[in-house]
């Protein structure tokens, strides 16, 4: 026990010693070494920013397969997107009865128009298997998108009806995006209205749990999307001059009405093509890219 008055010799650790030596001399020499203050900023130095790039995944190799049921009636502009990217591209041609492939041999499915109506199966008995290979298509979460007849047969595919319109609808006419459509992902940049080509006859009901994408003044129903895999389109946004002249010289003549143009009126607005095939082509990347 330590009792004042006594002398008393301690022994500190090192550490201690030597830190309150190094403090003794920096008190004794601080007139020799002022301490300085840190330097600052400057009150706008300029922030370094650091980019991260990252190489771009390429797009998904897909095998396209699609299903035609006129000569007449090819792919139009879609070959041409196509073709631009890593994709395979197959097809059978339902008018030459060629067989169906394997549901299991494709990724996407795309439908194409024709001039028989969808309730034709006494005269083109392969009808009803194209249907049941579309429903089988969408029930196993394939890309499917079908354009004006193709877009029927996928509604009767999910048990919609399919019925003569009130009035034929042939030309080039102004297409509406509903309110649904402005929140869908391949329809919310596309403006609305929109002038897109129709050639049609007939149209569908909505099938159950279908979304509602776009109208016009004498067609209700025009496009739907049921899920996120499968896409309707009654109009026709692949339309180039040599498709157009096919199916003007196989379909037209058709008596001038309020809601069918001559054939001379729809060449004439053929220049429309430009911007269909542009909407075209953003639709179908982002249709058949996204996962």
């Amino acid at each position: 026990m330590l009792h004042l008055g006594e002398s008393t010799r301690i022994t500190l650790p090192f550490y201690f010693t030597t830190a309150t030596k190094k403090t003794r001399y920096i008190q004794a020499n601080s007139h020799k070494h002022p301490r300085t203050k840190p330097q600052q900023k400057p009150p706008h130095s300029p922030k370094k920013y650091y980019i991260w790039q990252t190489k771009r995944k390429p797009n998904k190799t897909m095998r396209i397969h699609y299903l035609q049921h006129a000569a007449f009636e090819g792919l139009g502009a879609i070959a041409n997107w196509v073709e631009s990217g890593p994709h395979t591209l197959t097809s059978t041609q339902l008018y030459q009865n060629e067989k169906l492939p394997s549901i299991a041999q494709i990724d996407a499915l795309i439908i194409m128009g024709g001039p028989m109506s969808v309730n034709d199966t006494q005269e083109h008995p392969w009808l009803q298997a194209e249907i049941n290979f579309i429903a089988q298509a969408i029930e196993q979460n394939k890309k499917v998108l079908g354009i004006c007849l193709g877009s029927q047969l996928i509604a009767k595919a999910l048990g919609a009806n399919i019925y003569p319109n009130e009035q034929q609808e042939i030309g080039w006419y102004p297409l509406y995006i509903t309110g649904n459509g402005m929140l869908n992902k391949h329809f919310s940049k596309i403006d609305s209205p929109i002038t897109v080509l129709h050639w049609h006859g007939e149209t569908f009901d909505l099938p159950k749990g279908a979304t509602h994408l776009a109208f016009t003044h004498n067609c209700q129903n025009q496009a739907f999307s049921y899920g996120t895999n499968t896409l309707a389109l009654q109009f026709h946004l692949e339309t180039t001059p040599s498709s157009l002249d096919s199916m003007i010289s196989n379909c037209g003549n058709n008596p001038r009405t309020a809601t069918t143009q001559s054939d001379t009126e729809i060449r004439q607005q053929s220049n429309q093509m430009v911007q269909t095939q542009k909407i075209l082509n953003q639709l179908l990347t982002e249709f058949f890219t996204a996962h």
